[in-house]
């Protein structure tokens, strides 16, 4: 049997190996669509500052995310089992604090998550492009959740931008304007034709990650203000496939599904350094 000071040096040459491999995938950035203003031409981001363990759980499908100092909070869907999930995980170890079924009949498939400073908002939708979804909150604490409001599209990935709920539908080809009671105050097309997964809404801006970006929209003007190009994990699976969150400077990313899901945090240089 190997002494227990050498499993602790085996993980931690364990994930320093992982944190160089992380950096140089990183450090290769995919081109950005020639469309784009100077201003928010494709950076790199800083540095790779951590990486957990795999989960010692099956994390389904993974699809949105949102981080506290305690816990990661993800949803997931099993579409086999038509079941849609709200995980909460500890950090300290990655384990499974608590999981909370969130389906309603045929509405199982969950979206990119957000925090109001009190409730976590999820949508429920149908598995299908053209379909509705019930927009739903959860209690962080206990996982209990309601049904706020139904919206007529598929919602994909949401935010909470101060009183108003923004929601992008299937891949985010247009992004709704709601208050919090469902209606609608307006609707615009994507500024960047990109087909975001999550987004979170920081310092007037939303942060959404897809097609290989992690990209800052500027929400009053409507426009891409700073785009950073995203690697591969250590699964070869894009950084910017899932789930994102942002907490004391760092972006945190969730793209890996089943026994393989991991955190991965990076540092940027944005300047939107706090949440709405």
């Amino acid at each position: 049997m190997k002494p227990r000071h050498a499993h602790k040096m085996g993980a931690r040459l364990s994930t320093a190996l992982l944190l160089a491999m992380l950096c140089a995938r990183a450090a290769i950035a995919a081109d950005p669509p020639p469309a784009l203003p100077p201003e928010a031409a494709a950076a790199d981001a800083l540095a790779l500052s951590f990486v957990s363990e795999p989960f010692p759980f099956d994390a389904t499908h993974v699809q949105g995310l949102f981080v506290t100092r305690d816990y990661y909070f993800f949803t997931g869907v099993d579409k086999y089992t038509s079941s849609a999930f709200l995980f909460k995980v500890n950090r300290s170890d990655g384990s499974l604090a608590a999981r909370k079924n969130i389906e309603k009949l045929f509405d199982f498939h969950p979206g990119g998550i957000d925090f109001d400073g009190k409730y976590i908002w999820v949508p429920v939708a149908v598995y299908d492009e053209y379909s509705h979804t019930y927009m739903t909150v959860v209690d962080p604490e206990t996982l209990r959740h309601k049904i706020v409001f139904e919206a007529d599209d598929h919602i994909g990935a949401l935010a909470c931008h101060g009183d108003t709920i923004i929601g992008a539908n299937w891949n985010a080809r247009d992004f709704y304007f709601f208050t919090r009671k469902g209606e609608i105050i307006e609707k615009r097309p994507s500024p960047t034709g990109v087909g975001y997964q999550d987004c979170k809404a920081l310092n007037g801006h939303l942060m959404c990650t897809g097609g290989g970006f992690l990209d800052w929209i500027d929400i009053e003007n409507w426009n891409l203000a700073k785009r950073f190009a995203l690697g591969q994990s250590v699964e070869d699976s894009p950084m910017s496939r899932e789930g994102v969150a942002w907490l004391d400077g760092q972006a945190f990313f969730l793209p890996d599904d089943g026994i393989k899901a991991r955190v991965y945090a990076f540092s940027f240089t944005t300047g939107e350094t706090d949440t709405e």
